[in-house]
């Protein structure tokens, strides 16, 4: 598993619809083209933003 953690956050026309928390990119296409894109892709605009998670970590 990778060290860095991504929320990755789904828009469709502008909404968040669905947010999770994913070790890859990939991880998140899989599941968004399964889900989301297939049904939409002619009549939604679709978009995923990637940031990385903050982790609690003591100092």
């Amino acid at each position: 598993m990778s060290d860095t953690e991504l929320k990755a956050v789904l828009y469709v026309d502008g909404t968040p619809l669905d947010e999770t928390t994913v070790s890859e990119e990939s991880e998140l296409f899989a599941r968004v083209e399964t889900h989301y894109i297939a049904p939409w892709t002619a009549e939604k605009e679709v978009s995923v933003e990637f940031e990385p998670v903050e982790m609690d970590d003591a100092e």
